[in-house]
């Protein structure tokens, strides 16, 4: 089975904002065993929304569609589907009841524009919308399967999970999804794909299929496969992942089962940080607090995270954490290994954390020579006991570098307290 996802909207089309409604329809539609074949953005034109979905209503199983279902005139897609189904508009009065429900809790007067938000296409169905005005709408045509939702995200979540979710599996037999996702750390797509290419073989033998899926620094691999026997699925998968191990098992940071589940480096540090009671400190220099938010960004931070110091300057590394300008800042730099392993263990001492990660680089585009080229990182990681330093050279884009820089932080994270823990 397959379905395809249309987003109706020129704010999406010039960039203003982000499509988050397809991300999150693609997630769900997966894991419950649909193939998405096709995503499009189209603009707020009658003649363009019904010539699209006249052109896919014969190609798919499942069509979802949001956006342009509000009560302004460059809302046209409830016109379009009249246009494409041949029918005209009927007054839903429970529909109309729900909209004077919403506008009287919210102590607003009801206009005759708001009104039309209950005209619905007379061939179709409606979702009620709890959290809004516009409803959603489902029809079939040409054993084709249509939804139309609002394009408010938390509303559109709501009706698809409340309605639109039990219409489906009524009216299809769908086959069992499963995945198994990985995330990777110091390996690249193309190494790892002649070092694993007789496993990745031998997966089409049991109808199991592979996806690299690469960042910054990082890389996931994700095994999925299909079937109606959901526990003979899950144990192929599990077998197959095993098999995996020993050829990913110096690179492998965590898997999941869940696709949805968004698999990264911080969340793995957190619970060793957690597991091990300790206290982490952050030092930023050329990556000005890009790790200390991703640390932050997680629930329960609280529990290991003290603080971070971000002496942007070189003033602020000799004032704050005492890097000695004879010696170091003047001899070695700052981007140095001297440089990165004094701020970590002074700034040990400073915020009495058990552990801390010290960053120094150039992230550019700016600043770099001959002998420390832009994209030129150096980090440290330490305790009172022990500290390792590491150098990298990284790109000549300044986003990247930092990207760069905080991803092979956390790792070098995670492997001290592996090793000292």
């Amino acid at each position: 089975m397959n379905a395809q996802i249309i987003s109706i909207g020129n704010e999406i089309l010039i960039g203003q904002i982000q499509n988050t409604n397809t991300v999150w329809l693609a997630q769900q539609l997966s894991l419950m065993g649909i193939t998405v074949s096709k995503m499009l953005a189209i603009s707020d034109d009658i003649l363009n929304i019904k010539s699209t979905l006249q052109s896919i209503s014969t190609t798919t199983n499942l069509v979802i569609v949001t956006g342009g279902l509000g009560p302004t005139k460059d809302d046209v897609t409830k016109h379009a589907i009249c246009e494409f189904l041949n029918c005209k508009f009927n007054r839903n009065e429970v529909v109309l009841k729900n909209i004077k429900k919403i506008y009287k809790q919210k102590n607003k007067t009801l206009s005759s524009l708001n009104e039309t938000q209950a005209d619905i296409p007379s061939k179709c169905s409606v979702i009620q919308n709890t959290l809004g005005t516009a409803p959603g709408l489902f029809f079939n045509k040409n054993k084709t399967l249509f939804f139309f939702f609002p394009g408010v995200p938390h509303e559109m979540k709501l009706m698809f999970e409340t309605g639109a979710k039990k219409e489906i599996k009524n009216r299809f037999s769908i086959p069992n999804i499963l995945y198994k996702t990985l995330l990777l750390h110091g390996i690249s797509e193309s190494d790892l794909s002649i070092k694993i290419q007789d496993w990745e073989l031998s997966l089409k033998t049991d109808k199991l299929s592979l996806a690299y899926l690469p960042s910054f620094g990082q890389l996931r691999l994700r095994i999925s496969g299909t079937d109606q026997n959901k526990q003979a699925l899950k144990k192929r998968i599990n077998n197959y992942y095993k098999k995996l191990i020993p050829y990913v098992d110096d690179y492998l940071i965590d898997a999941s089962d869940n696709i949805v589940e968004d698999l990264n480096i911080e969340k793995v540090v957190q619970q060793l940080l957690i597991k091990n009671k300790l206290k982490l400190a952050l030092v930023e220099s050329c990556t000005g607090g890009y790790m200390s938010h991703r640390i932050t960004s997680i629930s329960g931070a609280s529990q290991f995270y003290i603080g971070s110091i971000i002496p942007y300057s070189n003033n602020l590394k000799q004032q704050i954490l005492n890097v000695p300008f004879a010696d170091v800042i003047e001899v070695k730099g700052v981007v140095s290994s001297e440089c990165v392993t004094i701020m970590v263990q002074h700034a040990n001492q400073i915020l009495n954390s058990d552990i801390c990660v010290a960053i120094s680089g150039i992230a550019g585009p700016k600043g770099g020579t001959n002998e420390k080229p832009v994209g030129t990182v150096w980090v440290a990681v330490g305790n009172k006991q022990y500290t390792t330093s590491q150098k990298f050279n990284f790109t000549s884009n300044r986003t990247q570098n930092i990207t760069l820089a905080t991803n092979n932080a956390f790792n070098m994270l995670r492997k001290f307290i592996i090793k000292y823990y």
